[in-house]
């Protein structure tokens, strides 16, 4: 349980607020400032644009099922 889940009333809202504001574009743009050199893997040859894309591709995953993650934290509150 996360200590501020009882405070959080307004979930469907929050879901519903972040799903209009963060778009696949706004993702991609955010992704895009980070610097080279944070973006290293260990044991892999994969360039910086490369790992931009699957975390470009793994947020805007989450982001277009979130509900599952409000509805966790909806079901946890009960």
């Amino acid at each position: 349980d996360h200590v501020l889940l009882p405070q959080a009333s307004r979930l469907d809202e929050a879901d519903a607020f972040a799903r209009e504001i963060l778009t696949p574009e706004v993702i991609a743009d955010i992704v895009e400032l980070v610097p080279d050199d944070w973006l290293h893997w260990n044991h892999t040859e994969e360039a910086p644009e490369e790992i931009r894309k699957v975390y470009v591709e793994f947020l805007t995953a989450r982001l277009e099922h979130s509900h599952h993650f409000f509805n966790e934290a909806k079901n946890a509150r009960g």
